[in-house]
């Protein structure tokens, strides 16, 4: 059985990540958070029993995970750059393929492995967001309906992607609903919940 998951990571440039979130906490702090972001993302996929696929928004960046595989997004929109890097893995032979972002601080290896273990028995695993996303996505087979011509960005993503599984007649496993990290009130809900703090200093 071979098993990937794809990751989706912002390439860390000053002013271009987490930018709802640097509208209150500024810039450099908010890239400062995104780095935390991804540092805690690899430090679990470490832990998953899978191949991991890196694909970056812009360019390769240097990494010291030299048993990964690294590419760049391809297509127009988040739905074709998704259903690109399915494309990709699918054709490559594996037969169980999870995709994952680096924006959820609550998302730990035994959940990915748990996606794994429910594509045994499951057609899709999905993991809901708070915001009306979702934070993971896995599948068997490629279905390009549940990626193309869609919008993103909006509260409806998750719930119109269940629609479009069910309109298949496929089955779908759900994890437990996670929040990712977009806003400052994300960020201040995340360090209220955990006692982690992100950055240090005020948000002026």
């Amino acid at each position: 059985m071979k098993k990937a998951v794809i990751v989706f990571q912002k390439n860390r440039i000053l002013g271009k990540v987490k930018t709802r979130l640097a509208e209150t906490i500024g810039d450099e702090k908010a890239l400062d958070c995104y780095s935390h972001m991804i540092a805690y993302t690899h430090e679990q996929l470490q832990k998953v029993d899978a191949d991991i696929h890196l694909y970056f928004s812009e360019f390769i960046e240097p990494s010291p995970h030299q048993n990964w595989h690294f590419q760049t997004q391809k297509g127009d929109d988040l739905g074709e750059k998704m259903n690109n890097a399915f494309l990709d893995l699918k054709s490559n032979g594996y037969d169980q393929v999870v995709i994952i972002g680096t924006d959820c601080l609550e998302l730990t290896s035994e959940m990915i492995n748990d996606a794994f273990k429910a594509l045994n028995s499951s057609d899709y695993v999905l993991g809901p967001a708070n915001d009306g996303g979702y934070y993971l996505l896995g599948l068997t087979e490629l279905n390009d309906v549940l990626f193309l011509n869609k919008a993103w960005s909006n509260d409806k993503v998750f719930q119109t992607t269940i629609d479009a599984i069910q309109q298949q007649n496929k089955t779908v496993f759900l994890l437990e609903k996670l929040s990712d990290i977009d806003t400052f009130e994300d960020l201040r809900a995340y360090q209220e919940k955990t006692g982690n703090i992100l950055f240090i200093g005020n948000t002026d």
